[in-house]
């Protein structure tokens, strides 16, 4: 019997076996919506055991790799190229956003019928049938927000933590990012003997946990089939009638963008496409069935590390601290669909328009990483506002689209990462 489970183990790793799990739960979701939402909870407790490794992970990974970056040569080279490659990277994002949206017009030509469900859909969220924070509610928050505004200084301050125990304990991943920083550094600067046992206790629980998502792999088509099942049995599908050019343009320019990356991706770090894709075949899928970039980094560090020529102590350090701050899909996508609204509700758009939707997409990308599908959507009010269009009738659209395209965003986030990370590491030979 256990020979015969064994056996099963290449088999549960395939392509084919996550591309089975996808049309499965794309059926099941479709055609059975109790059993679909019967297997949502499973899906659920797959993704929480996903999540009780991610702290360990980052904080063992970003300790033990600056631990011993900080001992060579190079590390300078590193850091400077943390700080650009984002900036540009997040810039060149948003500047497509709106190339796109801009050239195809996602928001116009929709039809009589179409607009009549965008109507009613504006109403609920209006009457707040669906949602426990009201449109009114939102709009009064961020006019407070407005009337005390964040400086730099607030901003490094949040990053400190006061209680290291406390922020694990609450899941801060920001907080927790900058103790292991710190903590990392500071083993850089003692000498080899006595910072050498601690760096490699780091590297020791970064290596069991690495054993746990391993194993944890094996459940992955199971896991896709109950998500993929439930997303789509909890969701309103017929808005993708209603908005059928919106999501047309959406997920042409997703598979674009997406093999444009890999390819590039591939070629940087000397490897076939085919390869490359393989080895991140099961980050890019938890991505799609789970839309959080988070639960994703274990096995996108087990990637790079084991199965694509990355240097090790590089990508530990820079995978972790890139998902925090680097969102390349979330750039491109909010400035495409403040564009879309836009254009939906016939509101004009000026050169400073323009200028502010460049700016805004990218800090909103970055501050909202991770968060709740409607605290990323509310967090576009600082761009909404200023170019007039209308907070309630803006977010109650996106909020009807977002469950069904979100996933595909944090996908290229992660991609977008793993290409940050290869940059950083090319021709990198560090021990």
């Amino acid at each position: 019997m256990i020979s015969v489970i064994k056996k099963t183990y290449p088999y549960l790793r395939s392509p084919w076996a996550i591309a089975i799990a996808l049309v499965l739960g794309i059926i099941v979701g479709l055609f059975f919506h109790d059993t679909a939402k019967l297997m949502g909870p499973w899906g659920e407790i797959y993704l929480r055991f996903l999540e009780m490794c991610i702290i360990p992970i980052v904080i063992s990974a970003v300790i033990s790799s600056i631990g011993k970056l900080l001992k060579t040569k190079n590390a300078s080279k590193y850091f400077k190229k943390l700080v650009t490659i984002p900036f540009l990277g997040l810039f060149l994002a948003s500047i497509i956003g709106i190339s796109i949206a801009s050239i195809c017009r996602p928001g116009k030509g929709i039809s009589i019928d179409s607009e009549i469900k965008l109507g009613r859909i504006v109403s609920q969220f209006e009457q707040n049938d669906s949602l426990e924070i009201a449109p009114d509610e939102l709009i009064s928050f961020f006019q407070k927000e407005e009337l005390n505004k964040p400086s730099a200084l607030t901003f490094i301050i949040q990053l400190i933590p006061q209680n290291v125990f406390s922020s694990l304990s609450e899941g801060e991943n920001i907080k927790i990012l900058f103790f292991s920083i710190i903590f990392g550094i500071a083993l850089g600067f003692i000498p080899s003997e006595d910072s050498t046992p601690i760096v490699d206790l780091f590297s020791g629980v970064l290596e069991a946990f690495g054993k746990i998502i391993h194993g944890a792999i094996y459940l992955l088509p199971f896991a896709i089939v109950c998500l993929i099942a439930n997303l789509i049995a909890k969701n309103d599908l017929s808005i993708i009638f209603a908005l059928n050019k919106y999501i047309v343009i959406y997920f042409v320019t997703i598979s674009a963008v997406f093999i444009v990356n890999q390819i590039f991706f591939s070629r940087h770090i000397k490897t076939p496409f085919i390869k490359s894709l393989i080895a991140l075949r099961e980050s890019y899928f938890i991505c799609i069935g789970s839309a959080n970039i988070f639960i994703s980094l274990p096995s996108a560090l087990n990637a790079l590390n084991k199965e694509l020529p990355q240097n090790q102590n590089t990508v530990n350090f820079i995978l972790p601290i890139g998902i925090n701050i680097f969102a390349l899909g979330s750039a491109l996508f909010n400035s495409f669909n403040i564009l879309f609204i836009a254009q939906l509700l016939d509101v004009p758009i000026s050169f400073q328009g323009y200028f502010i939707i460049l700016v805004g997409s990218i800090l909103c990308s970055m501050s909202t990483i991770g968060a709740p599908i409607l605290i990323k959507l509310t967090m576009l009010s600082i761009i909404f506002t200023p170019l007039g269009i209308p907070l309630a009738s803006a977010i109650a659209i996106l909020m009807a689209v977002k469950p069904m395209t979100e996933s595909f965003e944090v996908l290229l986030n992660l991609q977008g990462n793993c290409i940050f990370t290869a940059l950083i590491a090319k021709n990198r030979a560090l021990a």
